[in-house]
């Protein structure tokens, strides 16, 4: 979530700067390293000008080092399979893990602190941020980007091994949660607490009356905003970053899209334009289910209040934790009194109403 590099300046962050030692099982040890980004994992560009024999071939790829203890094995390696089923798919573009020296696509290591970490390769893909073409047409990008990762989500067949973490109530502010208890954070008032209880409540009471079904929860990137696409020169859209993906809902997946910009003046303009992109690909997610995303964002943003405190030794986290706490309060409020996205609930409202008439 930051490009700035921490690892070498915070001893809590040293598993992330044990690029050599992962690169080597890759034959990589000698390329050059630039750290990208840093939260639940560190991501790092990787050149090397030369093969594994030593001969000429510049090529790039990108190293992703997994905090140790953060994801186990068996969760690692059911991400890769449904990178691989996207792939063989071609519906979205995506980036493919290499096989180590000795055929794992997912290596694992014992780095000089003595705990065992894991690392993926993975291809280099070339393209820009859609951030960089302006917001709108970027959520209509994502919009359309996500009816692919749900449509594959709903036919995919997974593997008896399959394997990944469900993000239920009890994860999202429950006891599984991996981020914590958002009242754990320090900036979070008596005020401001009684204010996102009530809306927990009124969010859990939602989420109990939209229910789990075939239909609307499945496998989900739930990482889906503009830094996590790429657009290629030829307009191609490419989606990396799937390390959380989890089954969950498509409504909270789209939530997701939004993550930090919850009490953005402009989030229902980006939320519309989303639902442009989302419905001119033949979303599976029906008009009349929009009544609950806005529950979902505020799930969303909770669980981003409980992180800025778990993963406070990041720079990104220190930067923006004063204000982004601060200002949940007014976007709770507004949910508290059906007052955030109106133009969103009035769809969903229209929807349900053509939906009775026929």
């Amino acid at each position: 979530m930051t490009q700035l590099n921490e690892s070498h300046a915070n001893p809590d962050l040293s598993w992330a700067g044990y690029t050599r030692e992962a690169l080597s099982h890759w034959g990589l040890e000698d390329a050059a390293v630039r750290q990208l980004s840093l939260s639940e994992n560190a991501t790092y560009l990787v050149e090397s000008s030369t093969d594994s024999n030593g001969e000429p071939d510049p090529q790039r790829f990108v190293l992703r080092l997994h905090r140790p203890g953060y994801r186990e094995k068996k969760l690692i390696e059911s991400e890769l399979a449904w990178i691989d089923a996207l792939a063989d798919e071609g519906a979205v573009r995506v980036a493919r893990a290499y096989p180590t020296f000795q055929g794992d696509k997912l290596c694992s290591f014992t780095n000089p602190d003595g705990a065992e970490q894991y690392a993926v390769l993975f291809e280099f893909l070339d393209g820009k941020e859609p951030s960089e073409s302006g917001l709108a047409s970027s959520m209509e990008r994502i919009g359309r980007v996500a009816v692919s990762l749900h449509a594959s989500s709903l036919s995919w067949r997974r593997p008896e091994w399959f394997e990944r973490i469900v993000w239920d109530e009890d994860r999202i502010v429950g006891s599984e949660s991996d981020f914590g208890d958002w009242r754990d954070t320090p900036e979070v008032t008596p005020e401001l607490k009684e204010i996102l209880e009530a809306a927990e409540t009124k969010m859990l009471r939602e989420m109990a009356e939209y229910g789990k079904t075939a239909d609307n929860f499945g496998l989900v990137h739930t990482d889906l905003r503009s830094s996590n696409l790429l657009i290629g020169e030829d307009g191609t859209v490419k989606v990396i970053d799937f390390d959380d993906c989890e089954k969950g809902w498509f409504l909270f997946d789209m939530a997701c899209s939004f993550s930090f910009e919850e009490s953005s003046p402009d989030i229902e303009a980006m939320v519309l334009a989303y639902l442009r992109g989302y419905r001119s690909a033949g979303g599976v997610v029906p008009d009349s289910e929009l009544a609950y995303l806005p529950a979902m964002l505020i799930a969303r943003r909770l669980i981003l209040v409980a992180w800025v405190e778990k993963r406070k030794e990041t720079i990104w986290a220190g930067l923006i934790r004063d204000r982004y706490v601060a200002e949940s309060r007014e976007i709770a409020l507004a949910f508290l009194h059906d007052e955030y996205l109106p133009r969103v609930l009035e769809m969903a409202r229209e929807a349900s109403s053509l939906s009775n008439v026929a």
